[in-house]
């Protein structure tokens, strides 16, 4: 007896039937096909030819079993046919979400919203079964009828065991505040991560919620989206303060707080006066842009989370060196702490002046780029770092240093933080326009005249450098004879003790520098040209 067409078909064709049938016709499907392996079977010691067709026939009535089956999780086969099945639908009246991955089992694979409008509409067992293989959900509301997905986001809640959830919000609206208050906040009781994206006229609803109970979150993602936003200081109302992390005061676990786009508040309560948070409990916290213009303010912050370990801040205000006091020896607030990354404006660093970190191991001093500045003139960076480079002794730990995007910092000065920091191991330097590559170079090698040159950064095996510079410094002459001195970045790799070296120099190297690189590769040096 020979089988039906359909039973020969390809896996990938068959699995395509089988999603779009109902359950009556999967019901069907499953008997006729059972019982032609139950003739197969019994000819089978009577004809091999019928082997193949046997092990067809046992494998389609294992996926139809898992299909009918209450309680036995789908195949993986089934569940990556149904994904790429649905992704190669194109709609182009329906963009898809900007963010949209689904997580099946520990594969990550990118979806698109039909295959959720689909699980809703139709498929019924197909649909639960598919909500309990994910461990990661991603909801982007679209314009085109917030959460329509909202049965299948609550399915997934009652199956899920890994949760974790990615909350993309990008339409501004009574209807997706109402879901939000209704549907979504109410049942984030047993997430482990939250990620959310919300516009910013959102924040007043967010605020005005009941803060749910969330006895298991660990971590937390909260970006204000201002990307509408013409003019950021004319929106400055709708990021009054900080009140929307009170979300997640009930939180008892929670470890990392991630907040971006949320601007401080006013000098009444104070840029954190709101913030409800179990603070002693975190570990790591990114937060920013703040509005605070002292170092008084932030130490008065900082000293509420005494067990960071990764901090990172935003500080565009902090520019006003006149207005510093820095008291010496300064402990930060955490003795943990083992990662700072500072994004300021000019001098605006010169919080870490007389500050001690003893487990400090990586320092990052971000200014911001050249196209966001709105100074004019050079940036006094230089002249702070005179007084900031003696940092021997207050980060004795501190293996890795990256600054960037200086217009005034001088390679004396850089020279001088190498020396009173033996321990770092990677070094990174981006576009800092006064940095000749050349005179660093030397120094790795100990051909300076000083004698301490010999020993300078023993322990230093990566070294990065960006030598790319504005088109309007060149213009202006603000780089003198660099754009010639920075073809020497290429011997920097010379020095015997770097294993990796990493050069961003902007536009073609000349034949011998090409000759430099070429020779450091062919002796094992990992030479990356940018």
């Amino acid at each position: 007896m020979s089988a039906p067409q359909s039973s020969l078909l390809p896996s990938d064709s068959y699995h395509s039937k089988l999603v779009s049938l109902g359950r009556a016709e999967l019901n069907t499907l499953f008997l006729s096909e059972s019982a032609q392996l139950a003739t197969l079977q019994k000819e089978e010691r009577h004809s091999e030819s019928n082997s193949t067709q046997v092990a067809m026939l046992q494998h389609n009535k294992t996926l139809l079993l898992a299909l009918l089956s209450p309680d036995d999780p789908l195949p993986d086969s089934i569940m990556t046919d149904i994904f790429v099945l649905y992704n190669a639908v194109e709609d182009i009246d329906r963009p898809r979400p900007r963010h949209a991955t689904y997580r099946l089992g520990k594969e990550v694979v990118p979806t698109s919203q039909e295959i959720v409008d689909q699980v809703c509409a139709d498929w019924g067992r197909l649909a639960l079964g598919i909500v309990r293989r994910w461990t990661c959900i991603n909801l982007d509301i679209q314009r085109h009828g917030p959460f329509t997905f909202t049965s299948v986001f609550t399915k997934w809640l009652e199956c899920s065991l890994d949760l974790s959830v990615c909350l993309w919000v990008t339409v501004s609206s009574e209807e997706v505040a109402s879901e939000l208050g209704s549907i979504i906040i109410p049942r984030l009781h047993r997430f482990h991560t939250l990620d959310i994206q919300i516009p910013a006229s959102l924040l007043a609803h967010l605020i005005r919620l009941p803060p749910p109970s969330l006895p298991d979150l660990e971590e937390v993602k909260l970006i204000c989206d201002t990307s509408y936003a013409s003019n950021l200081a004319r929106h400055r109302a709708l990021f009054k303060d900080l009140r929307t992390t009170s979300l997640f005061m009930h939180a008892p676990k929670l470890r990392a707080l991630r907040c971006e786009g949320l601007i401080s508040g006013t000098k009444q309560n104070g840029w954190f006066g709101e913030l409800r948070l179990p603070c002693t409990q975190l570990t790591c916290l990114e937060i920013g842009p703040l509005m605070i213009k002292t170092p008084a303010e932030l130490w008065d912050v900082l000293r509420r989370f005494p067990n960071l370990v990764h901090l990172f801040i935003d500080l565009p205000a902090l520019h006003r060196p006149n207005s510093f006091t820095i008291p010496q020896n300064l402990s930060l607030p955490s003795s943990r702490l083992e990662s700072l990354t500072l994004r300021v404006r000019r001098t605006g660093y010169q919080v870490l002046e007389g500050v001690r970190a003893p487990r400090l191991k990586k320092l990052n001093i971000s200014m911001y780029h050249w196209g966001v500045t709105r100074e004019k003139g050079p940036q006094p960076l230089g002249r702070t770092l005179r007084r900031f480079h003696s940092i021997s002794g207050r980060f004795p730990c501190l293996e890795t240093f990256r600054i960037a995007y200086s217009e005034s910092l001088c390679e004396d000065d850089l020279l001088k933080i190498f020396a009173s920091t033996p321990t770092l191991q990677s070094v990174d330097i981006s576009e800092c326009t006064k940095i000749r590559a050349g005179t660093i170079m030397r120094a790795l090698q100990g051909k300076k005249d000083s004698g301490d040159a010999e020993h300078l950064l023993p322990e230093l095996s990566v070294f990065y450098l960006d030598c790319r510079f504005p088109e309007r410094l060149v213009k202006d002459g603000c780089v003198p004879d660099m754009l010639e001195s920075r073809w020497e970045a290429a011997a920097i790799g010379e020095v015997a003790r770097l294993t990796e070296v990493k050069l961003k120099l902007g536009g073609c190297l000349t034949r011998d520098s090409t000759r430099r690189v070429e020779a450091l590769r062919d002796n094992g040096l990992n030479v990356v040209v940018g």
